[in-house]
């Protein structure tokens, strides 16, 4: 069994996220996008997308799709579905750790 983003603990909580670090935030999106879509990326990939201090979706949204395995240029459709995602948690199209 391989150890995804997820954890348990947040499943209720991964709507309501009041004003949780950046981090926490986009690490449950990321569990959202596990339960939601299926892009369930390892602790080590997801850990990738933590480290960052800031993300724009769409480039956001193409990382998970290539870190998931698949070419984001052949799957627009999960690009969008994703950034859409991002947008919707974030209220904006592109974040800096430090504005959390």
């Amino acid at each position: 069994m391989v150890a995804t983003c997820f954890d348990w603990r947040y499943f209720e909580a991964a709507n309501s996220l009041g004003d949780a670090p950046f981090p926490n935030k986009l690490d449950r999106l990321l569990d959202k996008l596990c339960l939601d879509l299926g892009f369930c990326l390892p602790y080590s990939k997801c850990r990738i997308l933590l480290e960052r201090d800031s993300w724009e979706a769409e480039a956001f949204a193409r990382e998970v799709v290539r870190l998931e395995g698949l070419n984001p240029d052949y799957e627009p459709k999960f690009v969008r579905m994703i950034a859409r995602r991002f947008i919707k948690r974030f209220g904006t199209s592109f974040v800096r750790a430090h504005e959390y």
